[in-house]
């Protein structure tokens, strides 16, 4: 009788030490908020002593990655100013991504990007409603040790913080956009698609908004077969003033 109570009692601990253990894992627990809490604040003022006024969010518990903590920074005075303090599940600090996200010039290319997209969808809205649009401006490669440019790139390390630049004339030199069109059976042909693409280079020309490149696929409406679409490779702006471009465009059909 007293081993089956001893036992009882080693399965209830155990099972309360895996409770207390998925409860500090998924939900996180008190005492490393508060060392979180307490750390950032101290960091933030010893590292960045307040030219940014930098403003923190609440105390976010990443159970994904391990049970850690991560805390969002921002300053209210510049736009391109944002970046995460990461804490273990301890609460002990592990990593400021200040430098990987603001210094790189990350943040400033990331909100070009999202401002040229802007650009490229309000230009083309008349012409594209209902298709896909993707758009995006050539960056060096950060992961390449000869820092070769992915085509000829914007190197994120001599952007400014917070310079407004203008994204519709970077477009010219760095702009590509990747569309899809869809359409009628029927209407499944290189005609079709560069008539679609000279409509497009027209309405970039009409809003101002630049671009180097264009990528096409062609897709039958409510169609889930792949054979019945058409994929053309990254053309340049100059080349979509070729002569007779729908047979042009037989050099960059992907079969």
């Amino acid at each position: 009788m007293n081993a089956k109570k001893v036992i009882r009692n080693i399965l209830l601990a155990l099972l309360s030490a895996a409770l207390l253990y998925a409860g500090d894992l998924f939900l996180g627990n008190p005492i490393s908020r508060f060392r979180v809490k307490q750390h950032s604040e101290q960091y933030l003022e010893g590292v960045y002593p307040g030219q940014l006024q930098l403003q923190t969010t609440e105390i976010y518990h990443d159970w994904y990655s391990g049970g850690g903590y991560e805390i969002k920074v921002m300053s209210p005075v510049s736009r391109d100013v944002h970046f995460r303090l990461r804490y273990d599940r301890l609460g002990n600090f592990v990593q400021d991504t200040y430098d990987l996200a603001v210094a790189s010039g990350n943040n400033t290319l990331t909100r070009l990007m999202a401002e040229y997209e802007a650009a490229v969808r309000n230009a083309l809205r008349e012409i594209s409603e209902g298709d896909r649009i993707m758009t995006g401006l050539s960056a060096l490669d950060p992961y390449s040790n000869e820092n070769v440019p992915l085509a000829q790139g914007i190197d994120p390390k001599q952007l400014d913080l917070n310079e407004a630049y203008d994204v519709a004339a970077l477009g010219w030199d760095y702009g590509y956009l990747v569309l899809t069109l869809n359409v009628a059976p029927e209407e499944l042909t290189l005609e079709k698609a560069a008539d679609y693409l000279l409509a497009v280079k027209a309405a970039m020309e009409d809003a101002e908004v630049g671009f180097a490149g264009v990528e096409l696929f062609v897709t039958v409406r409510e169609s889930s077969d792949p054979w019945k679409s058409l994929a053309f490779t990254m053309l340049s702006y100059e080349e979509l003033e070729e002569d007779n471009l729908s047979a042009y465009l037989r050099n960059f059909l992907i079969e």
